[in-house]
């Protein structure tokens, strides 16, 4: 099979910038051959300050998403309180009815988002702190 020289000086063009740029975890399948450690998505390595690490990254992120949660939810309610009378205050049926309305909607705001910060997170964190120093990969997150 014949390789086109263009192309492997363009893929070793972008692992070199990848590298330069500390972005070690892009380079996957082929061209990741130039880097020496290839990053497994099925079966992760890292370690336990690594994994606390992505632990703090996750939290961050259901915060982040909870509080974005509770103002949309607070938004909504004001522009149209049909939808929370009607649909998620029985969606949400659990949560204590003798509180004022405004903290039953911030509650349901929190609840409904919370896990999509997470999630996002987690795989933020798993991405980049097993390439990057902490610092550089809080600041390539956030």
């Amino acid at each position: 099979m014949r390789v086109n020289p263009a192309i492997v000086l363009l893929m070793s063009f972008l692992v070199d910038r990848c590298l330069e740029l500390g972005l070690s975890f892009l380079c996957l399948g082929r061209v990741s051959l130039v880097h020496q450690s290839r990053m497994n998505l099925i079966y992760p390595r890292f370690t336990l300050r690594q994994f606390g690490w992505i632990l703090v990254f996750s939290l961050s992120g259901a915060v982040i998403a909870g509080v974005y949660g509770i103002i949309h939810d607070q938004i909504t309610f004001n522009l149209g309180p049909e939808y929370f009378m009607e649909f998620k205050f029985q969606q949400f049926f659990y949560l204590s009815k003798s509180q004022p309305e405004w903290l039953i909607v911030a509650e349901i705001g929190f609840l409904a988002t919370w896990w999509v910060g997470f999630f996002a997170g987690w795989f933020m964190g798993r991405l980049t702190i097993p390439h990057l120093p902490i610092k550089r990969a809080t600041k390539q997150s956030l």
